[in-house]
């Protein structure tokens, strides 16, 4: 008997675990940041907002967050895109450019006199070699 209940119990877990769903493959890729709005100095202890533009190369790219990295004094940060894989996707070649912001918090206790910050402007095609637009801040003391 508990045979039975242990074969009916899988057979039910495999039956009811169906494979088919609706959800649509995506991939990630990061946008190319054409702009970016910055404060002209920042003062330890203040936070800021940092505006980005951006232009999606059609409907199928969604903007989806930034990808942000610190080492030392350099910030490097990028625009994340989920793409929808397998989409009939409509070109948005003349779209205007969209924003993005995301806010930096300069620590309290800082050392060096400026930040450097890397925005992600996308890969040279000779090179392959990834681009940035560079904005150094000095940071007021």
């Amino acid at each position: 008997m508990k045979k039975i209940l242990v074969l009916l119990t899988a057979l039910f877990i495999m039956v009811s675990c169906s494979l088919d769903n609706d959800a649509k493959p995506f991939d990630l890729e990061f946008l190319p940041i054409l702009s970016v709005d910055t404060p002209e100095v920042v003062v330890p202890g203040q936070s800021y907002n940092f505006t980005v533009y951006y232009r999606r190369p059609n409907d199928c790219y969604f903007a989806n967050g930034f990808d942000y990295k610190a080492d030392g004094a350099i910030r490097t940060v990028a625009l994340q895109a989920i793409v929808i894989e397998d989409s009939d996707c409509l070109s948005l070649d003349t779209a205007e450019m969209e924003t993005m912001s995301f806010q930096f918090d300069c620590p309290l206790v800082y050392s060096n006199s400026a930040y450097l910050f890397r925005f992600y402007q996308g890969e040279n095609l000779t090179s392959g070699e990834d681009t940035f637009l560079n904005v150094e801040i000095p940071v007021q003391q």
